[in-house]
């Protein structure tokens, strides 16, 4: 048989099984190892994605954008709700959110939709040879090669660029030119704002961070984090945070997945304690010992003491690189 009727009869023998799994899109559980991408710096939005998708009321969440018209999420009420947490800039004489703003955000969320669509076709494709018993080549040829290309790269960066230049539109900013492509840096207030655009649309609520500088290391409140559900931490070099555009600024997230601790860095997701990480930030601030918040590599966020360090994620290897300090900001709400 030849590679091209060989390559037919599995594909059709996939599009089969897959009318079998249904077409419908399929909710992508919160321990998918898979986070969302970033190629433009947009590092905020993979954050943000994960939270919102996977932490938080994440099934809830997906199944509200599948089954949703992205227009009729946006009701009066939240609109007016959106109008008291917007700076002027965003509202006519009247105090209304101008045409151009109710736009751009209708295109915001309708970019976090299609990215999630994707994520769940993606993560259907990967399950269909768990459901089926499908065979290993087929699962090769058909997701490895080709599908899984074009999903991943292609439908997630449109995604990753469309919220990027519509969030720059919405702020009034210019992307950074690197490489000859924009790339799409935000400063954490902007951050604070566009989690709120979507905490109101997609979940009717408003978010209160509290601020944790790392630098400072002011005492952290452990009544807060043992009601948190979500953590972000906006790592800067930039101590005075003066630049809004500045992609050598990091964001990463923790948040929380049937009740396991778990740590976010663009597409990669791997379990993390991140709730005992800051009771010892605690005990260690209010005993005035120094220490160092490091980014361990394959384990995420650590400690690093004058003799030691203590990690909060599973040990994967005997290798541990380490990257450079955290400085900045860690948002709990």
């Amino acid at each position: 048989m030849s590679y091209e009727a060989k390559y037919l009869k599995y594909k059709n023998k996939y599009l089969e099984l897959k009318k079998l799994m249904g077409g419908a899109d399929v909710i992508v559980p919160c321990d998918n190892p898979s986070g969302f991408g970033n190629k433009y710096g947009t590092c905020w939005n993979s954050s943000i994605n994960s939270i919102l998708m996977y932490g938080m009321n994440g099934e809830e969440t997906q199944k509200l954008l599948f089954e949703s018209d992205v227009s009729s999420l946006v009701t009066p009420d939240k609109i007016a709700t959106l109008i008291n947490i917007l700076p002027s800039k965003f509202k006519n004489e009247r105090n209304e959110l101008t045409p151009e703003t109710h736009e751009l955000i209708i295109n915001i969320i309708e970019a976090m939709k299609k990215r999630i669509e994707n994520k769940s076709e993606e993560y259907k494709m990967f399950n269909i040879d768990k459901v089926s018993g499908i065979d290993s080549f087929l699962s090769f040829l058909t997701f490895g090669n080709i599908r899984k290309r074009q999903l991943k790269r292609g439908i997630s960066m449109e995604c990753e660029t469309n919220t990027g230049t519509n969030i720059y539109k919405l702020f009034g900013i210019t992307p950074k030119v690197k490489n000859g492509k924009d790339e799409f840096g935000l400063h954490v207030h902007y951050v604070f704002i566009y989690f709120n655009i979507l905490t109101i649309i997609l979940l009717n609520m408003l978010v209160y961070f509290t601020t944790y500088n790392i630098l400072e290391k002011n005492i952290i409140n452990l009544d807060i984090i043992e009601k948190s559900t979500s953590v972000m931490i906006y790592m800067y070099q930039n101590d005075d945070m003066k630049s809004t555009s500045d992609t050598s600024n990091h964001v990463t997230s923790f948040y929380l997945c049937k009740g396991k601790g778990k740590y976010s860095n663009n597409s990669t997701i791997i379990d993390h304690d991140w709730k005992k990480m800051f009771e010892i930030m605690k005990c260690l601030d209010e005993r005035g010992e120094d220490y160092k918040i490091l980014e361990y590599e394959e384990f995420g966020p650590g400690i690093s003491l004058a003799n030691k360090s203590i990690l909060f994620s599973p040990i994967y290897s005997e290798r541990v690189s380490v990257l450079p300090s955290i400085s900045g900001n860690i948002l709990i709400f």
